[in-house]
């Protein structure tokens, strides 16, 4: 007979299952899994007495698989995870959209309701919170908009539901309740109807609230499938807690700019390395880009030294993007400038240097100093059409020394071709 299971270690693409490994006997796997359900604070005995559904064994190893991963990488993010919500709370959602809510959405919610500020309030109260991305789904900034999107506490998302039903009476909210937000930037609200999670945006006064779809398929189970493809990402290194804003402190959180190929890209030149990337920004229709620069450190394939490569430090001073439609209808854009957002990083062998010559315009917070680790430039691009999508590449011009000091002739460093294209599933 097939030996009983233990746990999954991991998710399978597009929320899919794993099976975990095989267990010695029917005990073991018990064992295992009562110490997996307490470690997210569910106690299968007692949910009958609070009149709470069992939390199925699916959503259970999901909350366990994400909650060590953020404990571990990102713990503000894990503390922020609230007290499950109770019996009454699921009720009060559900008479807002006039639909049970689907099973999936109340186990979730039973074992997490939300996120909170570590005193208890909400995230969206007057206090501002402590750490600003620590949004369990993640964002990005670009220039001024700064995106971090956090899944609400029930109470809050019937409150900003209400609000929202005020500011834009339609009926397309009828059966609507917002679950994930950023601060009304960035908007995702389950169909208590059809059971599926939706992007939300606002066309204008003529047009009202549009909804588009954050999952490949609405089923009742969509947002547990996309909770499951965040956290599977996550598990895989294909998306990483990183630096969000880099000109601004406290800002570690879950970036949702691609860490792995094909939806980043990677290129060496005479020692500088160059990883590119791009998330969909449906808030805004366009693709924010994210532009990773550092030189190769000792140890890594392609590595010359200082000696051989003719310079210890380098600075850029121009760039070339070329960015091009998909399609029969293909256009290509050209785009050239000084610097990247007014800056000129001077990459050194641990990081980059930070001063008036790479920071002429004080964009950053911070005294003059070494920063470790990849300069990190973030812009924003549309398409004519963006659901046919399009590329994204160039170059940049090197000085060795600094542009100022030069020790030798400029170089090119190459910018390797990445996709600009609206993904099945939207975060």
């Amino acid at each position: 007979s097939t030996r009983p299971r233990l746990p999954p270690t991991r998710i399978g693409r597009e929320g899919g299952d794993i099976e975990g490994p095989a267990s010695s006997s029917g005990f073991e796997a018990w064992k295992h899994w009562i110490h997996l359900y307490r470690s997210i604070g569910v106690n299968p005995v007692h949910r009958k007495v609070q009149g709470l559904p069992q939390v199925s064994l699916k959503v259970a190893s999901t909350w366990a698989l994400l909650k060590t991963y953020l404990k571990k990488v990102l713990p503000e993010c894990d503390e922020s995870l609230s007290r499950g919500a109770t019996l009454q709370d699921i009720k009060d959602a559900e008479k807002l959209v006039g639909y049970p809510l689907p099973r999936c959405v109340i186990e979730l919610y039973s074992v997490f309701d939300g996120q909170r500020n570590r005193d208890g309030s909400s995230i969206y109260s007057q206090r501002i919170s402590r750490h600003p991305y620590r949004g369990v789904i993640g964002g990005y900034a670009v220039y001024n908009d700064k995106v971090s999107v956090h899944m609400l506490p029930l109470k809050t998302a019937i409150m900003m539901t209400l609000k929202l039903r005020r500011n834009f009476p339609s009926d397309a909210f009828r059966t609507k309740i917002l679950l994930f937000s950023s601060h009304f930037k960035k908007c995702f609200f389950l169909d208590a109807k059809d059971g599926g999670l939706y992007c939300g945006l606002y066309k204008g006064a003529d047009v009202g609230m549009q909804f588009y779809k954050a999952t490949p398929n609405v089923k009742k189970d969509s947002i547990l499938v996309w909770l499951r493809e965040h956290a599977r990402r996550l598990l895989e290194g294909e998306i990483k807690v990183s630096v969000i804003d880099q000109a601004a402190g406290n800002s570690r959180g879950i970036s949702l700019y691609p860490e792995t190929p094909p939806m980043m890209s990677m290129a060496v030149s005479n020692g500088v390395v160059v990883r590119s990337s791009a998330v969909w920004m449906p808030e805004r229709e366009m693709w924010s880009y994210s532009i990773r620069m550092r030189l190769l450190t000792k140890g890594e394939q392609g590595y010359v030294s200082d000696v051989d490569r003719k310079y210890s430090t380098c600075q850029l001073s121009d760039r070339c993007w070329v960015i091009k439609s998909a399609g029969d209808d293909a256009k290509e854009k050209n785009v050239r400038g000084r610097g990247v957002i007014g800056m000129f990083p001077i990459l050194c062998n641990s990081g980059w240097i930070l001063n008036s010559e790479s920071d002429p315009h004080h964009q950053y917070r911070h005294a003059e100093q070494l920063i470790e680790g990849e300069f990190v430039y973030q812009s924003c691009t549309p398409l004519r059409n963006p659901q046919k999508g399009g590329s994204f590449k160039g170059w940049m011009t090197f000085y060795r020394g600094t542009e100022r000091a030069p020790a030798g002739e400029p170089f090119r460093v190459t910018v390797s071709s990445f996709p600009l294209l609206i993904p099945e599933f939207i975060y």
